[in-house]
């Protein structure tokens, strides 16, 4: 799987690796998600770090890049927790057409980039509310750099709440906020539990650092999104091995022709024609 651009800062490693940033067997870490969802009634563990149907594809993805742990302090953030419920709550569609097309996932599609706007907003206004707090007399109790820090949380948050292409300072010929965060920071492990402990706070500067974490966790999960989908259907094409493409002659079309799209579709693949070798 290649990673270009704004991915390749996240370290993501080769899909071919047998051990993890972590030291640890990639295997291990797939063998014990399939264990804890056959546990799941007796210890739902697996559901409090954010394991479910929202977030299935994004754990393959990780754990098999190699992330290991930081798989779980990435997306037990309460902001991907929080867009998880949404999703999950709204419903998602599934299933494909005999040409292997899948037009019910841009529903789907459209209802997670719905979530993520109002994970977006709903920061905007916690940020907000911190502001107000924290100016007193029309002057902020901060520091000159600290205050400009958080002004531009605040207009990233409410530049990312709105759906694209609706930047209100495009025809002032202004650019759109960015987050400087650094993206190797969201798969930090102990960056990721100090975070998770600074939303309990009660200090604002402390929820200012977890706010900035949360919008860069929500940015992660945006930009690795396609990644986690290919995937997806990449396993789902490969169970040719396991001979689950069918026993009649409309589930092998099927199963054909989603092969043929995974090609045609797979820009993030290096892979070969369906039946050819080279």
């Amino acid at each position: 799987m290649r990673y270009e651009g704004n991915i390749a800062q996240y370290g993501f490693g080769a899909l071919d690796q047998i051990y993890g940033r972590d030291g640890r067997r990639i295997a291990d870490w797939l063998s014990a998600m399939v264990n804890a969802h056959v546990d799941v009634a007796k210890d739902p563990y697996i559901f409090d770090l954010n394991i479910n149907h929202a977030t299935y594809n994004y754990a393959n993805f990780l754990l098999r890049a190699g992330m290991g742990m930081s798989t779980f302090t990435f997306l037990a953030q309460q902001s991907l927790k929080n867009i998880a419920d949404e999703i999950n709550n709204a419903g998602g569609i599934y299933g494909g057409n005999i040409d292997g097309s899948t037009p019910e996932s841009e529903l789907y599609k459209k209802r997670k980039a719905k979530c993520i706007l109002h994970e977006y907003k709903s920061i905007y206004f916690a940020l907000s509310g911190i502001k107000k707090r924290l100016t007193k007399d029309g002057e902020s109790t901060l520091s000159k750099e600290e205050a400009a820090r958080l002004d531009n949380l605040i207009a990233f948050a409410d530049n990312e709440s709105k759906p694209s292409g609706k930047y209100s300072g495009k025809k002032e010929g202004k650019e759109a906020p960015t987050l400087s965060y650094n993206r190797s920071k969201v798969f930090d492990e102990r960056i990721g539990e100090r975070m998770i402990r600074k939303g309990k706070s009660s200090k604002d500067t402390d929820l200012i650092d977890y706010y900035e974490h949360q919008l860069a966790c929500i940015r992660c999960f945006s930009e690795i999104s396609e990644h986690a989908q290919a995937i997806s259907s990449l396993v789902s094409a490969s169970q040719i091995d396991t001979k689950k493409f069918g026993n009649t002659i409309r589930h092998q079309i099927n199963f054909r022709n989603k092969m043929q799209h995974l090609y045609e579709d797979g820009v993030l693949w290096t892979i070969n024609e369906p039946g050819f070798d080279s």
